[in-house]
């Protein structure tokens, strides 16, 4: 499905229910979840119980309409908001939380930085999760890509399954109303969590 906006500027002069979400906890890690809120539900919630576990950094921007979030998706190569690329460009490490569509319980890993993306395939797994190598399509290597625009130029990105986000909540239901409070999220997503904080930690001390 083609993009409605070919840009985060041009969405920005655009729209109004949307939000953008972060906070600086001084590290030098960011967990982002670019297309959050409706678009690819769960990312957000994710990426922030990760930024919170690892004490890195967080950024989300969260779409809010009624119906039609996917209409907010802006593909990571065209990702121009100013101040998560200046903010990025700071960063050793960007891992990015993002949603593809499916029913089996999977996590793609992609990016440029391999070595991590190996030892998050390898922590996931090993707690586990079903993860591997992401596919061509969602290899999220371009140099473009706003996960790539770090001090390093490589991050890490993750596509989670539909089934693979449900799971990150109570009874399966990612439903706003629900995911939106700390108390839905379940046992899976803090062992998801914990696997990447791990990985992060990993790459600290390497």
């Amino acid at each position: 499905m083609a993009d409605v906006y070919h840009s985060m500027s041009e969405l920005i002069r655009k729209e109004k229910d949307y939000k953008f979400e972060y906070y600086d906890q001084g590290s030098h890690n960011l967990i982002t979840a670019i297309h959050g809120g409706g678009i690819e539900s769960g990312t957000s919630e994710l990426a922030q119980c990760i930024a919170e576990k690892s004490r890195s950094n967080y950024f989300s921007f969260k779409a809010m309409k009624k119906e039609n979030n996917y209409d907010f998706h802006v593909t990571s190569t065209h990702y121009d908001y100013p101040t998560l690329i200046q903010w990025s460009q700071k960063m050793k490490q960007v891992i990015a939380i993002h949603g593809v569509k499916g029913n089996d319980v999977i996590t793609y890993v992609g990016g440029r930085d391999k070595e991590m993306r190996n030892a998050i395939i390898e922590l996931l797994n090993g707690n586990g999760f079903k993860a591997e190598k992401a596919p061509k399509r969602l290899a999220g290597t371009n140099p473009n890509n706003i996960t790539n625009k770090n001090a390093r130029g490589q991050g890490v990105q993750l596509e989670l399954s539909t089934q693979q986000r449900k799971m990150l909540f109570k009874n399966n239901d990612f439903s706003r109303s629900v995911r939106e409070k700390e108390i839905n999220w379940s046992d899976d997503m803090y062992l998801y969590a914990d696997s990447i904080c791990r990985a992060i930690k990993r790459g600290e001390s390497s």
